[in-house]
């Protein structure tokens, strides 16, 4: 999906956060450009949403713990830059 909206930027549809990383892909690197890098992205919103904690089956419960854990590691190269 992002190397789609890569495409479409690259094609001049418009502008769009995109991984820091895509910049030094060799298919990207020519053109794309960071811009409104002064005007960083407000930080992503993740909700799980289950009925109840009461009776709650461990397999949800992992992937909910999985889902933090997750969220607290964002690697470097994952920050987004609008292009």
């Amino acid at each position: 999906m992002t190397v789609a909206v890569a495409h479409a930027v690259c094609a001049g549809i418009g502008l769009a956060p995109l991984p820091r990383i895509l910049f030094e892909d060799p298919m990207f690197k020519d053109a794309l450009c960071p811009v409104l890098a002064q005007h960083p992205l407000r930080q992503l919103h993740l909700y799980a949403i289950y009925v109840s904690r009461k009776h709650l089956p461990l397999k949800v419960r992992a992937f909910v713990d999985q889902l933090v854990e997750y969220n607290r590691m964002i690697p470097p190269w994952d920050g987004a830059e609008t292009v």
